[in-house]
């Protein structure tokens, strides 16, 4: 089932930021130890990789060059 929230669209302003904030270690490392949780990391950089997937999967992207950013930054 496809459900059309605009979730995304939501999202798209402020993916970059989400990008800087999972590249930064120290700051993973604080909410680690806030949460007592070790899979924090990747539990973000997995919901960032799904808003890149619907990204890459809507038919009317205006902006590829984000897309390859994204999927770059996804490849590791």
């Amino acid at each position: 089932l496809y459900y059309n929230t605009a979730a995304c669209d939501a999202v798209r302003p402020h993916i970059f930021d989400f990008i800087d904030f999972i590249s930064d270690l120290h700051v993973l490392t604080e909410i680690k130890k806030i949460t007592n949780s070790d899979s924090i990391g990747g539990d973000i950089k997995s919901s960032v990789a799904q808003i890149v997937g619907v990204e890459m999967s809507r038919s009317g992207v205006r902006d590829s060059r984000t897309l390859v950013i994204l999927s770059l930054f996804f490849k590791n």
